[in-house]
């Protein structure tokens, strides 16, 4: 953040408002469309040609809504609103080739001839004035104490509009923590895959899905052949690599809508909706990826293999998930029963 610049003058609480200024971003973020309503009708209300919402930066007006000329930013020390955000009051310059702040100021010399100003400060969440609402004639006038408290109405509508967008901006920020915690609470640390209350959630998903639309749903179970032996030959370091090399393979070979996950120890389980001949299939397809190249350990290296077990949901009637599983992890035991590295369907 800039020094202000000392060319105009400041609030006493100019760094904490500048600091509220930038937590609000109301600067960087589009102008939400009621802003633009909101001048607007103060434009129409009180029969001006200019109605702005301002937000003062530490050396620019930015113009965050407005109606009547063009003007995106300027400097703030060219800035009537910087005068106005000085008390709580409405600051009314009636003509401003009379007043000797602003009798040089290009906004009144030049095109724009600005002559009569109001502003209202508006205050953001934290209290600290933000910028004003202000209205803009290019001819001299007058602001009645009517108009005055019209216009503090208004800035008020402008404060809780902006206190309501900050209250959504925190919204989506909790729930994106909470949509961040919930998917890590869901991944297996060591593999980065599902864990298995993440897979048991895309199971049921799945089956819903299916029970929908009558489209089949097939589980894989897989069991790494031999784990045991290598943990106890090679030691737990091996085997958890064995597991993050079979997650990666699995992961490789998967289709795009099929979720994979690890249900515990060396188990892990693929879930895709798919009929029983296309799950087949697949299951070779991974039996050939897990296959593909010994692992090496501390320069020893050691081969992957896998046994699996299909099942693919009855569609004549309601499919459970444990039922699902219990079919898939019976066929998986037979496979491993016969030597391992295959597979069989339930």
């Amino acid at each position: 953040m800039k020094n202000p610049s000392t060319t105009f003058p400041t609030p006493f609480d100019e760094q904490r408002r500048l600091a509220e200024v930038y937590e609000l971003a109301l600067v960087r973020h589009a102008c939400a469309p009621v802003f633009d309503d909101i001048v607007q009708h103060v434009a129409r209300h009180f029969d001006v040609p200019t109605a702005l919402i301002t937000v003062l930066t530490d050396d620019t007006q930015y113009v965050h809504a407005r109606t009547g000329f063009d003007m995106g930013q300027t400097p703030r020390q060219d800035s009537f609103c910087t005068h106005a955000i000085l008390t709580d009051r409405i600051m009314v310059v009636e003509d401003a080739t009379q007043d000797e702040r602003f009798e040089e100021n290009p906004l009144v010399t030049g095109e724009t001839g600005v002559r009569f100003y109001a502003g209202q400060p508006i205050h953001g969440p934290g209290g600290h004035k933000l910028g004003t609402l202000c209205l803009i004639d290019t001819r001299p006038r007058e602001l009645s104490e009517t108009e005055g408290e019209t216009l503090r109405v208004m800035a008020r509508w402008v404060e809780s509009e902006i206190l309501l967008r900050e209250y959504r901006r925190n919204h989506q920020r909790l729930v994106s923590a909470r949509d961040d915690a919930e998917r890590e609470a869901m991944l297996d640390s060591l593999t980065n895959i599902l864990n298995r209350r993440g897979i048991e959630a895309a199971i049921d998903e799945m089956l819903a899905e299916g029970e929908a639309t009558g489209e089949p749903v097939s589980l894989l179970l897989l069991d790494i052949d031999g784990f045991k032996k290598l943990n106890d030959s090679l030691g737990h370091r091996a085997g958890d690599l064995a597991l993050q090399v079979m997650a990666r393979r699995l992961r490789i070979t998967a289709r795009q809508e099929d979720f994979i996950g690890r249900w515990g120890g060396d188990e892990f389980i693929l879930v895709a909706h798919c009929e029983r001949d296309e799950a087949l299939v697949l299951a070779e397809r991974l039996l050939g990826a897990i296959r593909d190249g010994d692992v090496m350990f501390e320069d020893r290296p050691f081969p992957v293999r896998a046994s699996i077990g299909v099942a693919t949901s009855n569609m004549e009637r309601q499919n459970t998930r444990t039922e699902l599983v219990e079919r898939a992890d019976r066929a998986m035991y037979m496979v491993k029963e016969s030597g391992g590295d295959g597979s069989r369907f339930a």
